[in-house]
C-alpha cells in the first residue's frame, strides 16, 4: 500500500512539474539576452525609487506600478546591472503561470486536459521571449495574477480573487478584458446567478476606481478613443486585418515570415530535449488514473469558458492595439490551450501527444523568424542586439571601468541604425545602467560641447569594438584590436562637427585638416568638409582657398556623403546649402535635395527631412512629393511616452 502511495505521489509531482519544466527548457537560450529597450528606462527610474512613483502620472501612457515600479525596484536590489536576475524572476513567473493553467484546466475538465493544456501553453513560440525580454514582466505578472484570480474564484474565495484581479490590472491593462469572464464564471459553469451578480458588482467597483485613477482612461472618456498615429490604443486602428492575421499566426505557431523562415539550428538540441520531456509527460499521463479528478463541470460549459478566454483578449487586442507584437498572443492562448486540449483529450492519447509534438516543433521553427519590421520583437533579432550590446558594454568598461556621475559621454556609432546601438546608447541611455550612474548623459558626437570640462568620447566600430579618443590630444585607447584609420577619421570628423555646432569653427577645421594618414580621396573630402564649415560661418574666402585645385567630385559619391554630414550636424543655419556647394552639387539641383529628403524620411529623421523638403519646395513649389513630406511631418503627433523621462535626460530625449 505504501509503495502504491509513493508511486502515486511521484506521478503527481511529475504531472505537476513537467509543463513548467518544458516552458523553462524551451526558454533557456533566451537567458543570454541583455537588458533591452524599455528595460533601461525602468531600471534608471528604479535607481531613484520613491513611493510617489506608485501613483498615477499623466505623463505616462500606462499605469502599471506592480510590473514596473515594484518589479524593477526588486530587480535593482537583487542585481543592479545583471540581467540574469530578471530572467530568473520572469522564468519563475512563467513556470508558476503554466502550473496554474494546467491546474485550472485539470479542475475544469480532468487530468488529461490539464496536462495537455499546460504542455500546449508552454509550447507557444512567443513564451520564451517573455523570459528573455525582461520588460515582459508586465505580461507575465498580468497572466499569473489573472490565472490566480480564476483559481481562487473556483475555490470559492471571491475576495481573494478580487485582490488577484486588482494585481493583474495594475500589472497590465489587458487583464481588464478578462473581468467579464471572471465575473460570469459562476453562471458559465454552474448557472449561479446570485454569485455572478456579486462578482460583477465587486469587479465593476474595482474597474471604476481604477479607471478614475488611470489618467489615460480619463482622457479616453473625455477626449474620445481616436488617438492618432502616435497612440498605442484607439478605435482609429488601420492595422486590424494585419493584427488579426498575426494573432492567428501566433496562436497556431506559424512563423510570421512563412515558409521562408530558416530553421534555427541553434535550437535543435533544445527541441530534442523538449521532445524528451514530452515523452516523459506521455508516460506519466498514461500511468495516471484520470478518474481521481473527474471533472464536475459539463464539457459545454468549459468550451464556452475557453472560447471566451480566447476571443475577448484576442479580438479586442487586435482591434484596439495599433502596434502588434507576437507575445500579445500569450493572453488569448490561455483559453486557446484549454480549447485545444479539450479536443485532443477525446482522441487517442498517443495521437493527442503527436499533435502536441507537432505544435512544439512549429513553435521552435517560428523562433527562427527575424520579424518583418525594424526592432520587431523576435528571438533572433533580440539575440543579435543583445550580443552587440554585451560587447559594447564590456569594451566600454574595460576602457573606463568607472565614470563620475556628472560625466558627459559622447559617442560616434559607425553601424547601421537598424543594429539598435544608436537607440540603446542615445535614446535609452544604456551606460547609466552599465555604470550605475543615473546622472550620466550620453550624447552623439555631433553635439559635443567644448565648454563642459568633464567629457568622455567613445566610438563604436562596425564590428562593435569600442575605442576611446582622449580629449584634447585626440590620441586613441583600445582594448586590444587596433582601430582602422578610416574609423578614426570618421570619429574625428564627427567631433569636428560637434565643435562647429558649438561655434568653434577654427578648432573644428584644425581637427579635420590635421589628419594626414588617409588617402588622396580622404584628404579631398576633408578639404571640402572644412570649406563647408567656413562657408556656413560666412568665411567664403577661406573656403575658396581650400576648394581651389580640387577635381570635380562624382555626384554618386557626393550625395551619400552629404546625407551623412547633414544628418550628423543637424539643421544648423545654412550648412546644407554650403555643403552642396563645397561638394560640387548645384544649389538648384532639385533631385539632390530630393535624394537628401528621401534619405532622412526612410531613416525616420524628420527634422532634416522637413528642412530638405521645405528647400525643395522653394525650388519647385508644385512638387507633390515634397508637399506630402511637409504635410506628413507637420501633422505627425507626439508619441505617448511609455515611461516618464528619467531625471537628467537630455532635452532632445522627448519620445516621438
Amino acid at each position: 500500500m505504501k509503495v502504491h502511495k509513493s508511486r502515486h505521489l511521484a506521478t503527481e509531482i511529475a504531472w505537476f512539474t513537467l509543463p513548467p519544466l518544458l516552458a523553462l527548457l524551451l526558454a533557456f537560450p533566451c537567458f543570454r539576452f541583455s537588458f533591452l529597450f524599455d528595460d533601461f528606462d525602468f531600471l534608471i527610474r528604479a535607481q531613484s525609487f520613491d513611493l510617489g512613483q506608485l501613483l498615477p502620472d499623466a505623463r505616462s501612457a500606462f499605469y502599471r506600478p506592480i510590473s514596473r515600479e515594484l518589479y524593477f525596484g526588486l530587480l535593482t536590489l537583487l542585481g543592479r546591472n545583471n540581467p540574469l536576475w530578471g530572467h530568473v524572476l520572469n522564468a519563475a513567473g512563467v513556470a508558476v503561470s503554466v502550473a496554474l493553467l494546467a491546474g485550472l484546466a485539470r479542475r475544469l475538465a480532468g487530468d488529461r486536459v490539464g496536462l495537455i493544456a499546460g504542455l500546449l501553453f508552454a509550447s507557444l513560440s512567443p513564451v520564451p521571449l517573455l523570459i528573455g525580454w525582461i520588460s515582459c514582466s508586465q505580461d507575465i505578472l498580468a497572466i499569473l495574477f489573472t490565472l490566480a484570480a480564476f483559481r481562487s474564484q473556483l475555490a470559492g474565495r471571491p475576495w481573494i480573487a478580487l485582490a488577484f484581479a486588482a494585481a493583474a490590472l495594475l500589472s497590465k491593462e489587458t487583464a481588464l478584458l478578462l473581468f467579464p469572464i471572471l465575473a460570469g464564471l459562476p453562471w458559465i459553469l454552474e448557472r449561479d446567478l446570485p454569485q455572478t451578480r456579486r462578482n460583477a458588482l465587486r469587479l465593476a467597483g474595482l474597474s471604476l476606481v481604477w479607471g478614475a485613477a488611470h489618467p489615460k482612461m480619463r482622457s479616453l472618456l473625455l477626449d474620445g478613443a481616436v488617438t492618432g498615429a502616435g497612440g498605442y490604443v484607439g478605435i482609429d486602428n488601420s492595422m486590424i486585418p494585419d493584427n488579426v492575421s498575426r494573432m492567428l499566426g501566433s496562436l497556431l505557431n506559424i512563423p510570421p515570415t512563412g515558409r521562408a523562415t530558416p530553421w534555427p539550428s541553434e535550437l535543435s538540441a533544445v527541441l530534442f530535449a523538449a521532445l524528451g520531456v514530452l515523452a516523459l509527460a506521455y508516460w506519466v499521463g498514461r500511468r495516471k488514473d484520470s478518474g481521481r479528478t473527474r471533472p464536475k463541470y459539463s464539457r459545454g460549459s468549459v468550451l464556452v469558458f475557453g472560447a471566451l478566454l480566447t476571443a475577448l483578449p484576442g479580438i479586442l487586442t487586435a482591434v484596439f492595439v495599433k502596434h502588434w507584437f507576437s507575445y500579445y498572443g500569450c493572453f488569448p492562448w490561455i483559453g486557446g490551450s484549454i480549447l485545444l486540449a479539450l479536443g485532443l483529450a477525446r482522441t487517442n492519447f498517443r495521437a493527442a501527444f503527436a499533435v502536441v509534438a507537432v505544435f512544439l516543433g512549429l513553435g521552435v521553427w517560428s523562433r527562427g523568424s527575424d520579424g518583418r519590421e525594424r526592432f520587431q520583437p523576435s528571438e533572433r533579432a533580440w539575440g543579435t542586439i543583445s550580443a552587440d550590446l554585451a560587447r559594447v558594454q564590456a569594451e566600454m568598461k574595460k576602457l573606463r571601468p568607472s565614470l563620475p556621475d556628472s560625466e558627459r559621454v559622447y559617442v560616434s556609432i559607425h553601424l547601421p541604425r537598424d543594429r539598435g546601438i544608436h537607440l540603446h546608447l542615445l535614446r535609452f541611455q544604456a551606460p547609466r545602467v552599465w555604470y550605475e550612474k543615473p546622472g550620466l548623459c550620453v550624447l552623439p558626437a555631433g553635439r559635443f560641447d567644448p565648454q563642459r570640462p568633464r567629457a568622455t568620447y567613445f566610438w563604436v566600430s562596425p564590428s562593435c569594438d569600442v575605442f576611446q579618443m582622449i580629449l584634447p590630444s585626440l590620441r586613441v585607447r583600445c582594448c586590444g584590436r587596433r582601430p582602422s584609420y578610416a574609423d578614426y577619421e570618421r570619429a574625428r570628423r564627427l567631433l569636428a562637427l560637434g565643435l562647429f555646432r558649438a561655434g568653434e569653427v577654427d578648432r573644428a577645421v584644425d581637427v579635420i585638416l590635421t589628419m594626414r594618414q588617409g588617402g588622396v580621396e580622404a584628404r579631398e573630402f576633408d578639404r571640402r568638409l572644412a570649406a563647408a564649415l567656413y562657408m556656413t560661418a560666412g568665411r567664403r574666402s577661406e573656403a575658396q582657398c581650400l576648394l581651389r585645385g580640387l577635381p570635380a567630385m562624382d555626384r554618386r559619391s557626393a550625395l551619400p556623403a552629404l546625407a551623412g554630414l547633414i544628418g550628423a550636424v543637424g539643421v544648423t543655419g545654412d550648412f546644407g546649402a554650403s555643403a552642396l556647394a563645397a561638394f560640387g552639387v548645384a544649389q538648384e539641383d532639385v533631385e539632390a535635395w530630393r535624394y537628401l529628403m528621401d534619405c532622412f524620411v526612410s531613416d525616420q529623421r524628420f527634422e532634416p527631412a522637413y528642412s530638405m523638403a521645405f528647400h525643395l519646395l522653394s525650388l519647385r513649389p508644385t512638387d507633390e512629393e515634397a508637399s506630402m513630406v511637409v504635410a506628413r511631418i507637420r501633422d505627425l503627433p507626439e508619441w505617448q511616452a511609455v515611461t516618464i523621462a528619467p531625471a537628467g535626460s537630455p532635452s532632445w530625449w522627448t519620445p516621438k
